[in-house]
């Protein structure tokens, strides 16, 4: 992706998601293009579906999830780039599949879904910075529920075996935090 894109994404999301590009976002795109590295995948692609995969959270149309509402957005918003057709619809197609309940059908789906999910294992502490829940036993349950849904989501097998110890080592806190109260 050239520089003066890049640029404008990152600016947009400080802009309209700062909470989340500085707790989420950024991290599901160096996961991304790490895991890349090691398949025959446009790297434009995979780092703009990841920059753009939140992008239509709060932004949901009546009955809209917020995949469908990304999808919708980052079609305005890729639609005077250099960006071709083909590229446009992977990257689609990756926003849609990141939550879905789908598996991922290509691998750059199951890259940025992957990721997602990665950052929410090796990147929870600043994960939890987003959460809106006020009393300690609903900050545990969202904790464990964005850890387990995380972990779950990973499909690229080489990328779960590396983060399996964190989720472990996570998991087993919030597990014997959970049996005390």
């Amino acid at each position: 992706m050239d520089n003066g894109l890049k640029k404008k994404l990152i600016n947009l999301l400080l802009e309209e998601k700062k909470k989340e590009y500085l707790c989420h976002i950024q991290y599901v795109v160096e996961i991304g293009l790490s895991i890349a590295k090691g398949y025959d995948v446009d790297i434009d692609v995979i780092e703009t579906a990841c920059l753009l995969h939140d992008i239509g959270r709060d932004k949901e149309f009546l009955g809209e999830k917020h995949n469908q509402s990304g999808k919708r957005i980052t079609e305005n918003i890729l639609r005077e780039t250099d960006f071709t057709e083909e590229q446009k619809q992977k990257i689609y197609a990756c926003i849609l599949a990141h939550n879905s309940d789908k598996i991922p059908e290509s691998i750059e789906e199951q890259i940025v879904r992957s990721a997602d999910g990665g950052s929410k294992v090796e990147y929870h502490e600043a994960f939890m910075l987003m959460c809106k829940k006020t009393t300690y036993e609903e900050r545990l349950a969202w904790g464990i529920k964005y850890l387990d849904d995380g972990f779950d989501s990973i499909s690229i097998e080489s990328y779960r075996d590396t983060v399996k110890n964190k989720y472990n080592s996570i998991y087993t806190i919030y597990k014997r935090i959970n049996d005390m109260i």
